[in-house]
């Protein structure tokens, strides 16, 4: 099987990351190639060193004829038995639209609850949706908005959950005092509400620190409030990185107070490393989270209450180390070799062929 994946671009994000980490296993199943509309990224060399083909294609306007003729004429010359596009950033009219004029069967990838979209996009990207074979969504809370945004039947829609890598032996030697967060610095990801936290649990603490792992377009913005609220010397910001494990092995406790999310890898790499956890108690990360078991949760944008679990796991350091034990247990059931299998099952249900028997990595999985 030959597939086409078409993202907005190659920078670091969680859809980037995702398919980065999976590829190897893909790469056993399938040829994949992929097409990026927005230009390249920091993750295309990574992409290449698999040996995977990257192309690029300038739609300029999203809804060129021009810009979607050359891509059709591109995924018509590429041999593709699929195309899969993910729902960034107003791309799937454009990639659907191409690909029925090319005659090739597409699936449309959704990982986010997104609530922005203007009336007349809403309308084009609904009409491309419902035309594409089918519509898979990271997560439940996705799938359920999906079907009421856009009107997708919901037998159309299937659940594929992303996937983390495992294998990882925690850290025996980690801060006892560091709180962690890991994120994209945009506004849903709340990284206001965890500084403001901050300010809290110093008052309280005074050995505690903070560790901010990721860039974008608020980092700046968010340097700024730090300084504002007096954390300098107590907050460190890594900026981008590729391997986040490496910097949020150490975290004592890992926290996410996002209000918007898909099915979130930053709760799945902490799970992996066995990091108790503090997580706004939105649906989503509720799949990855339950109260008192892997960690605590707190409602979204409340840095009271979110300064109040922290200190509660960092107190209670029997509390913390069940919800280590239960955090390790539960992302072993999101393994990339479980990822992979129903994300290939799905293709081949989609296609009505034949699902390949699992493989030796699958086994167990």
């Amino acid at each position: 099987m030959r597939v086409l994946r078409v993202l907005h671009n190659l920078e670091i994000g969680g859809v980037q990351r995702q398919l980065l980490n999976l590829a190897p296993h893909l790469l056993k199943e399938m040829e994949l190639h992929i097409c990026s509309l927005g230009g390249g990224g920091a993750l295309e060399a990574s992409f290449e060193e698999l040996g995977i083909k990257v192309c690029h294609v300038d739609l300029g306007w999203k809804y060129s004829p021009l810009g979607i003729a050359k891509l059709s004429r591109i995924i018509s010359r590429g041999g593709y038995d699929l195309v899969h596009v993910h729902r960034m950033e107003s791309i799937v009219f454009p990639v659907v639209v191409a690909s029925l004029g090319a005659k090739v069967p597409v699936v449309v990838h959704h990982h986010f609850l997104y609530k922005w979209l203007s009336q007349r996009k809403k309308l084009l990207e609904s009409w491309a949706t419902r035309r594409a074979l089918g519509v898979l969504a990271v997560s439940h809370p996705v799938m359920e908005h999906s079907c009421r945004e856009l009107g997708i039947p919901p037998h159309r829609m299937m659940v594929v959950y992303n996937g983390v890598k495992g294998g990882r032996i925690p850290l025996k030697s980690r801060d006892p005092w560091l709180v962690g967060m890991v994120a994209r610095m945009v506004r849903h990801k709340r990284v206001d509400t965890f500084l403001h936290a901050a300010t809290r649990l110093v008052s309280i603490f005074p050995t505690v620190k903070f560790k901010l792992v990721g860039g974008g377009e608020r980092e700046g913005r968010y340097r700024e409030l730090a300084k504002e609220l007096a954390l300098e010397g107590k907050v460190v910001f890594t900026g981008s990185v590729l391997e986040v494990e490496g910097e949020a092995e150490r975290f004592a406790i890992g926290v996410l107070p996002s209000e918007n999310e898909g099915l979130p890898n930053t709760l799945l790499e902490y799970g992996a490393l066995g990091l108790p956890m503090v997580a706004s108690s939105i649906p989503q990360n509720r799949e990855v989270v339950e109260e008192g078991r892997e960690g605590l949760l707190v409602p979204a944008g409340d840095p009271n209450a979110l300064a109040q679990a922290l200190a509660a796991l960092l107190l209670n350091r029997a509390l913390a180390k069940r919800s280590e034990k239960m955090a390790k247990r539960r992302a072993e059931k999101f393994n990339l070799s479980r990822t992979k299998r129903n994300l290939i099952t799905s293709y081949h249900r989609l296609l009505k062929t034949k699902v390949p028997s699992s493989s030796p990595e699958d086994i167990g999985s």
